[in-house]
């Protein structure tokens, strides 16, 4: 990467490399139908030229392949309109990438039969109901490097394990997901229970009139809201559409005080990155404090423009929709499930 840096004739150039090794197994109606892994590596290139930026990528990861690259986006940027507000390629700032974990060895090195005798206790306890399984049960050992001619220099490697499940009934259904970075993490049976316990507690609905009723909303339903809101109201840019809620109501109350929801891209808790798409480290954001109003995350564009500093949350340029919260945490009340 440094090689192919030194290569490029724009004004400043960045490389983000991605590397992954990926094994996952599929199961439906009960059967493990389908066992595949494969190894993906990709570059992305992003050039300026005063204030234009281009892009190129490419999967040739040769030395000859990655000089291609830096070419192909320095010729685009020369190709682009002027962007104004480009502030130009961030400086390094420090990372604490020592601290956050996130890589195990026993992911990396987790075994087909591993996952068939985990996916079996799944199986085996949707059959004992009289219901069907299906899902997947994947890991994936990967690395991120960025490097820039700002002096950027960041690489994480990290683990993913991850099993999902999803049991049907006749007339119901139930939803199972774990992950973690460590693969000793995953409990499959307890990912089996959870589904299979949605499933029968929810055999034979029945029809009720419309009107106001108190629901109480699964995990993974509040994560789809989050997820939803994320995109919509929580990054610089919405500020600037003028769709976050945010906007202007710092330290106010917004929500019930019970509501706290914040970023933490360093918690081990989540799938911990030290830095974002452009080597920026992560920082945490609150959002919602007790109910009270917060901040919103920034990348170096949105940053630069709103007169703020960078929190970490660039996606991989060139990307239309601005920073983005990855690491979403809504802080635990004080009841039980």
């Amino acid at each position: 990467m440094q090689d192919a840096l030194r290569a490029s004739d724009a004004d400043q150039a960045e490389i983000v490399a991605m590397k992954s090794n990926s094994a996952l197994t599929w199961y439906a109606e009960n059967i493990i139908h389908q066992n595949v892994a494969e190894h993906t590596a990709q570059v992305q290139v992003r050039a300026v030229v005063g204030k234009r930026v281009g892009s190129a990528s490419t999967t040739d990861c040769s030395p000859e392949g990655l000089a291609l690259v830096v070419r192909q986006a320095s010729q685009a940027a020369r190709l682009m309109t002027d962007d104004p507000d480009f502030p130009g390629l961030p400086s390094p700032q420090p990372i604490v990438a020592g601290s956050v974990g996130g890589w195990t060895p026993g992911t990396a090195a987790s075994k087909p039969e591993e996952r068939v005798l985990a996916v079996k206790k799944v199986i085996e306890r949707a059959e004992h109901e009289g219901l069907r399984a299906a899902g997947t049960y994947q890991v994936q050992d990967s690395e991120l490097a960025v490097v820039s001619s700002a002096g950027v220099t960041a690489y994480h490697q990290y683990t993913v394990a991850a099993m999902k499940a999803v049991v049907m009934g006749d007339d119901s259904s139930g939803y199972g997901l774990m992950s973690s970075a460590n693969v000793a993490d995953i409990d499959p049976e307890a990912v089996g229970e959870q589904a299979v316990r949605t499933a029968v507690e929810t055999r034979h609905p029945s029809e009720i009139e419309p009107g106001s009723y108190e629901v109480v909303l699964s995990p993974f339903a509040v994560e789809e809201l989050m997820g939803m809101l994320a995109y919509l109201a929580l990054s610089a840019r919405s500020v600037e559409q003028h769709t976050c809620f945010l906007e202007g109501h710092e330290g106010e109350q917004l929500a019930s005080p019970i509501v706290s929801l914040f970023d933490d891209g360093l918690d081990p808790a989540g799938m911990p990155i030290p830095f974002d798409f452009e080597g920026m480290p992560k920082r945490r954001v609150d959002f919602l404090t007790e109910g009270k109003g917060g901040n919103v995350v920034y990348d170096s564009y949105y940053a630069a423009k709103m007169g703020r500093a960078t929190t970490g949350h660039s996606l991989q340029q060139p990307i239309d929709i601005g920073p983005y919260p990855l690491n979403i945490f809504l802080g635990a009340g004080d009841s039980s499930e």
